[in-house]
């Protein structure tokens, strides 16, 4: 999965990136590119 603005809306976007951060089904990494950011997450094997 990808969610785009994670940067600029993080605060609205808090319990969706707490989940897919710490649940343990996801390995999910922020690709930060200044003034905005990605999530990118992949289901854990």
């Amino acid at each position: 999965m990808v969610a785009d603005n994670v940067g600029m809306f993080a605060d609205a976007m808090a319990d969706y990136l707490e989940y897919v951060r710490s649940s343990g089904k996801y390995k999910s990494k922020t690709y930060d590119f200044g003034f905005d950011a990605v999530e990118v997450s992949v289901v854990a094997s």
